[in-house]
């Protein structure tokens, strides 16, 4: 390639990375809906024009032509049931426009860049590095600023948010953030050379600093997903080595890794005095027969006692409350009253005239906009990309593999506890599962120029 050709092609990817920088990192930040269309639009237009339409051919792929199966099977599900089934297809059509429509764009967007990888225009560490970057940039501010806070004011801020709207939406990037890095960590045990372009010591500080925001985020329910994100390295390694694993390794390995987590685990709940109530909280709130308080938003339910004299954790009670509420309502409509994003609220206003809202649960949510057969479809596309990302890695040692299947496990699980299912989460899993979906599974392309 001539040195005019090289100077252009490093131009095309300076760009490319500065898009996806830019999108990655504004996606989470409240109040820039427009310069996050902005952004998304760019992006598209830029990575099409790059690939110019040829995005790779998956009908040779059979796990690709799955994975595009099942999704376009949930989104014509998701149709009908707005159409033939909601007794407000016009409030479902809207919501599948704004939402379902926008996360579509976001995933397309995904495939462009892969396709701009595989003909050598960007390159695949390059583009996971971007993406590391700017996830790197909020768990740095949301550091700095609870240390500023305690160098100033003598106090260590918790329940930390960062430049998000609130320490559970930071808590969701720190997982992801998390999430690249453990992969790498991984990686580089199985296969002795490294993806990302960082060395063991920037890596090493990366993970402290996400460790360090999970710490000040003070989000309870991402602990679970860190958990399964090592379990899964545990299973990968046992079956990956199962002929060369000897027992006593795999021992001292599962109980190396397991006082690890269980040290974290334990330090987060001693500091977290919210988990000292729990169990008994959501008893108290499951046997409650009475709603009114809460679906009124009387801050009364908050104040019972429990049977050990302590008070209700607010928290724990009111997501057990709408967890009973949601599955009832489920039962009395299997197949779901529309999609959107506040569907739980729907439903409450036309069971009771009253009610605004998400359940807390985004499973739960997709449960009651579309109904069984929508969460079934659901968790089967999610549990393909799972396996598709495991397998991946197994066979042929991919990065890209590895990480989808950490993105699909902490994404799954963070799913149960919290509406992420929605907004600029949903957007911003189906670009990155997208991505690494096609990165790990490559598509058959037109001649690829060399870089």
């Amino acid at each position: 390639m001539t040195t005019q050709g090289s100077s252009r092609s490093s131009h095309k990817a300076i760009i490319g990375f500065a898009l996806i920088a830019a999108l990655y990192f504004v996606w989470p930040i409240p109040h820039t809906i427009t310069l996050r269309f902005v952004l998304l639009g760019a992006t598209l237009l830029y990575f099409g024009l790059l690939v110019r339409g040829r995005c790779g051919d998956f009908r040779g792929n059979r796990e690709i032509t799955l994975l595009v199966t099942l999704y376009l099977t949930l989104s014509a599900w998701i149709v009908i049931n707005a159409l033939l089934i909601s007794p407000e297809p016009a409030w479902a059509l809207d919501e599948i426009q704004g939402q379902w429509g926008n996360a579509a764009l976001s995933l397309v967007a995904g495939v462009l860049i892969s396709a701009a990888v595989q003909r050598r225009i960007i390159s695949a560490p390059g583009v996971i590095m971007t993406l590391l970057a700017a996830l790197a940039v909020h768990t740095l501010y949301l550091d700095a600023s609870s240390l500023h806070a305690w160098f100033t004011k003598g106090v260590l801020l918790r329940r930390s948010e960062g430049l998000t709207g609130g320490p559970d939406k930071s808590n969701y990037l720190t997982i992801a953030f998390l999430g690249f890095l453990f992969s790498e960590v991984y990686y580089r045990s199985v296969r002795q050379s490294r993806f990302v372009p960082v060395n063991r010591w920037l890596l090493g500080g990366m993970i402290v600093l996400g460790l360090f925001a999970f710490y000040l985020e003070e989000i309870r329910n991402g602990l679970a997903p860190i958990a399964l994100i090592l379990a899964s390295f545990l299973v990968l390694y046992v079956i990956g080595h199962k002929d060369k694993i000897k027992l006593g390794q795999l021992v001292r390995n599962a109980v190396l890794l397991a006082c690890i987590a269980g040290a974290f685990v334990l330090f987060i709940v001693k500091t977290d005095p919210r988990w000292h109530n729990v169990e008994e909280s959501a008893k108290l709130a499951w046997q409650t027969q009475d709603n009114s308080a809460w679906l009124n938003d009387d801050p009364s339910h908050q104040q019972k006692s429990l049977p050990s004299g302590h008070p209700v954790e607010a928290s724990t009670y009111l997501r057990t409350v709408m967890l009973k509420e949601g599955l009832q309502i489920v039962a009395a409509h299997p197949l779901g009253v529309g999609y959107g994003r506040n569907a739980f609220g729907h439903a409450l206003k036309a069971k009771y005239g009253q009610g605004t809202g998400h359940s807390h649960s985004g499973l739960l949510d997709l449960a009651i906009g579309v109904g069984i057969p929508g969460v079934v479809l659901w968790l089967a596309l999610l549990g393909y990309g799972a396996y598709v990302g495991a397998a991946a890695f197994l066979r042929r040692n991919s990065y890209p593999g590895l990480a989808l299947l950490v993105l699909v496990i902490a994404f799954g699980v963070r799913m149960i506890f919290d509406s992420v299912i929605r907004d600029h989460m949903l957007q911003q899993f189906l670009f990155t599962a997208a991505l690494l979906a096609t990165l790990a599974l490559p598509l058959r392309t037109a001649e690829s120029k060399p870089v």
